[in-house]
């Protein structure tokens, strides 16, 4: 789910709420440096499994990123890469 602020966000930035959700896009709290932010949650998969998760937060004073530690690196909704049909 996502909060009304980060909604709002994402589509002033022009991105579809609706594609958002279905793309697993959530709202959640984070700890980053002993600070607590409220993030957007970013799923990368592979196949049908979450193999990482890249955070964003908007607090302009610090790091605005952060991911999954030790996660696989790859690609945003990589599968499409690989779907010969499209």
């Amino acid at each position: 789910m996502l909060t009304q602020a980060h909604g709002d966000w994402l589509e002033a930035r022009g991105i579809d709420i609706e594609m958002a959700i279905r793309l697993g896009l959530a709202s959640k709290t984070q700890t980053h440096g002993g600070k607590r932010y409220e993030t957007i949650a970013i799923p990368y998969t592979s196949g049908d499994r979450i193999i990482n998760h890249k955070y964003r937060w908007f607090d302009r004073s610090d790091l605005m990123w952060t991911q999954d530690k030790g996660a696989e690196p790859t690609f945003f909704n990589q599968d499409v890469l690989f779907d010969k049909s499209l």
